[in-house]
């Protein structure tokens, strides 16, 4: 990599990121290319971001086509891409309304803030939230605390209290905490698959028994699906395999193919919560962002890269559970659709750097599990050339 580029990294931007020696300048399809001309194969997406793959034509020309026309007026005057945009989304998972922000956690934000707002009006002043251990909810203050792992609390202080952390799938403590304070609390947020924490999907009765508690005590269960939405799972949303339907669920990443858009969704029952002047944006649900969401949705559509989801992911665990056979260091295979976690018994950034090394993009997620995020548009052909990369790599590792 050009050493120059790194001093000056080093030198002008803020040092929070832990970064491979790569910089890539051009990508297409499933494939990216870096300063030096080496090719990789993407299974990281940008943390489940470019679900179609890059430089996707027709994502490429609406982008053109609307930069030509008009990026952003403001939230004061009515926008028709809104609307279409939120009709669509509205007709796709439940009834409710549509707030745009421009990432995962500014969604998740906008959720705390509904959930509070109606704990104010609604139950009696309740602030209270659960969230779970090992989850991961974002950066801003309280989406931090919304996350369930003390790292990514340190170094800050004291932050936002009124905050319990439940176990994964284990009931008894969230029935015994509802049974004394069930009134004080306004919000459950939870990921059906955690995505930061080790890939790690939640048992099906387990969602559905929260699902009830929440309803029988009138707290808002909030689904944050900014990494397993918009195709991720094989389902256009995640919540779908869990027979469940949120109060409010959270959307962003892989929303804008790129483009950043995130979006709040919630229900009928507690949507109108935050009054005019209590929250706003300056970009969300601008015009570039919200109509590179609806043709990412068209392409979803019209290309039945659902079905190739569900296809290649079948091929995809055969495959990887003939590799776990292979490797006694290999824990643990998880996951569904193009959402994958391979366990280790050992930390696995060495192996994603040597995975790198051989022309195949990965990402750690926890301390030991690889974690696989390939777009949707990836055939079996090119899931077996990253499994063999792959391969190559841990006989090495």
């Amino acid at each position: 990599m050009n050493q120059e580029l790194k001093n000056k990294t080093e030198k002008y931007i803020m040092n929070v990121y832990s970064r491979f020696p790569i910089s890539f300048v051009k990508g297409e399809g499933v494939y990216l290319v870096d300063m030096d001309g080496k090719s990789y194969l993407d299974f990281f997406c940008g943390i489940s971001i470019t679900s179609l793959g890059h430089s996707h034509p027709r994502i490429c020309s609406v982008i053109e086509r609307q930069s030509k026309e008009l990026l952003l007026t403001s939230n004061y005057f009515y926008n028709h891409l809104q609307v279409e945009l939120a009709e669509y989304l509205i007709q796709k998972t439940f009834s409710g309304k549509c707030f745009f922000t421009n990432s995962g956690t500014e969604s998740n934000e906008t959720a705390f803030k509904l959930c509070r707002s109606y704990g104010q009006q609604k139950k009696n002043g309740a602030s209270r939230f659960f969230s779970l251990k090992r989850s991961f909810h974002g950066r801003t203050t309280a989406s931090v605390c919304l996350t369930g792992q003390e790292k990514i609390h340190k170094g800050f202080g004291n932050l936002l209290d009124g905050h319990t952390y439940l176990d994964p799938d284990e009931t008894k403590v969230l029935e015994d905490e509802l049974k004394k304070n069930g009134d004080q609390y306004c919000g459950f947020f939870i990921e059906l698959i955690q995505g930061e924490g080790g890939l790690y999907p939640l048992d099906r009765e387990y969602v559905q028994r929260v699902k009830e508690l929440c309803e029988k005590h009138k707290i808002l269960l909030v689904v944050d699906e900014v990494q397993t939405g918009i195709g991720r799972t094989g389902n256009l949303f995640c919540f779908e395999h869990y027979g469940i339907t949120p109060d409010i669920m959270t959307l962003a990443k892989a929303l804008g193919s790129g483009v950043p858009i995130g979006a709040m969704i919630a229900q009928e029952n507690c949507c109108d919560f935050l009054a005019t002047g209590q929250h706003g944006t300056s970009f969300g649900g601008n015009y570039l962002s919200c109509i590179t969401a609806l043709e990412t949705f068209k392409v979803i559509e019209e290309e039945n890269l659902l079905a190739n989801v569900r296809s290649v992911s079948k091929y995809f665990f055969e495959r990887l559970r003939i590799t776990q056979e292979k490797f006694s260091f290999i824990k643990d295979l998880r996951g569904i659709g193009f959402h994958i976690g391979i366990e280790l018994d050992r930390p696995a950034r060495k192996l994603v750097e040597e995975c790198l090394s051989r022309g195949l993009v990965l990402n750690v997620a926890g301390e030991n599990t690889i974690r696989i995020m390939p777009p949707l548009i990836l055939t079996k052909e090119q899931a077996e050339e990253g499994i063999k990369i792959l391969e190559d790599s841990l006989s090495s590792f």
